[in-house]
């Protein structure tokens, strides 16, 4: 009994328990609920991983064009300007620059590196020549190819890897006519437009071309005497373009041969109304420092570009002043700046930067690009022109004297 008196006292107290416990959870007459858990904060969406867009750059770094490889300052210019701005997220531009000599088979040679040892998806180039040789192979390895010197449109044309914003060699043609016949105003009629020229050099041979073109319109005679790539003297050529007592002398050259050859006429006595350069003066140190006064007075044509006209154009040039010693960016360096905006522009529309291909395909989609030598239109052909300005030699500056000047 005493076994089954304490089992009935343990059942009672535990459901007094239990009554209490229920009292206690219904809370009365106005229970108050017992708050919800709050509900765990969504996790964060891991953060893109970082990513790497190699871009090579087969530039003169050494020999008599060594001056050239001022240009990848240019795009490294850019490329600090996209970061500093963060339009390009999580990726990174690096630019892997390569010495191509000025010679066209280095050019191939390392073209070929940047793109199978480097990894480079995407390459500027310089110089038709080279860029000629290089867009088959470019083609073949199935990597982009763009330059932003070219004046050539050929290079562009009729492939869908190559790009190119540049100067048409036929407009420096236009300006230079357009500049002599409507600016300084002469009649042409009957005169004598001499040209040296580069044998060989086929964007050249387009700007003849187009010359001839508008000689025979206005009436005035074109006659060119050619030199080869490297010549250091000049006295042969420059003798028979004495004899036809010339108004214009053009000189179609690069690097040194430019300072070179208007030395050589000083020292002969050619003295024409006009001396021009078709699209090699701006910029070129080796003109001022060879011909030195000799080269005062020449007058060029070239992209148009205002040092210090907006501030991105501004902080360009204080960026590359900085990497070039306090040297001005010339048309060259601020056209090769503005060439890498284009590039950069596959990545912020989102392309596979691991991927030539898809870079390419976002780059056909590309309609215009506003960069500091102004706004350039792309063609179907991946092909984008340059507004053309005049320029002059003075007191050993190159100083834009028409800001803007329209082809025919």
């Amino acid at each position: 009994m005493q076994g089954i008196k304490s089992i009935r006292y343990g059942l009672l107290a535990f459901a007094a328990v239990a009554a209490l416990m229920t009292v206690v959870a219904c809370g009365g007459d106005d229970p108050t609920p017992t708050p919800a858990p709050a509900a765990a904060a969504p996790a964060a969406a891991p953060a893109p991983e970082p990513q790497v867009l190699k871009v090579g750059f087969t530039v003169p770094m050494s020999g008599t064009y060594a001056q050239w490889g001022r240009l990848a300052s240019g795009m490294q210019c850019a490329i600090d300007e996209l970061h500093d701005s963060g339009e390009l997220g999580n990726v990174t531009m690096e630019l892997l620059p390569e010495d191509s000599k000025a010679d066209q088979a280095e050019g191939v040679t390392g073209l070929r590196k940047l793109a199978s040892l480097d990894g480079a998806p995407v390459i500027m180039t310089i110089f038709t020549g080279i860029g000629l040789a290089q867009k088959p192979v470019a083609e073949e390895l199935e990597v982009v190819l763009v330059s932003s010197g070219i004046q050539n449109p050929k290079f562009a044309k009729g492939s869908d890897w190559v790009f190119r914003n540049a100067l048409n060699t036929t407009r420096n043609a236009d300006a230079l006519v357009r500049y002599i016949t409507e600016e300084a105003k002469e009649d042409l009629k009957g005169e004598t437009w001499a040209v040296f020229k580069e044998e060989g050099n086929d964007s050249l041979d387009l700007q003849i071309d187009r010359l001839k073109e508008l000689a025979a319109e206005m009436g005035f005679t074109v006659a060119v005497e050619n030199y080869q790539k490297g010549d250091t003297k000049f006295d042969t050529p420059i003798t028979k373009i004495k004899k036809l007592e010339p108004k214009i002398v053009q000189t179609m050259a690069l690097g040194q041969e430019l300072g070179l050859i208007f030395n050589a006429m000083a020292q002969q006595g050619v003295k024409p109304d006009y001396r021009l350069s078709g699209g090699g003066a701006e910029g070129n140190v080796d003109l001022i420092r060879i011909a030195g006064d000799n080269a005062n007075g020449i007058i060029y044509s070239a992209p148009a570009y205002e040092a210090g006209a907006d501030p991105r154009t501004q902080r360009f040039v204080d960026c590359y002043s900085k990497a070039q010693g306090g040297d001005t960016p010339d048309t060259y360096a601020a056209s090769f700046y503005d060439g890498t905006l284009f590039i950069a522009e596959a990545v912020k529309s989102g392309a596979d930067v691991s991927s030539a291909a898809d870079i390419r395909d976002h780059l056909a989609k590309v309609k215009s690009v506003h960069g500091v030598s102004g706004r350039w239109d792309y063609t179907s052909d991946g092909d984008a022109w340059a507004p053309v300005s005049i320029g002059q030699v003075q007191d050993g500056k190159f100083v834009k004297i028409v800001s803007q000047i329209e082809p025919y």
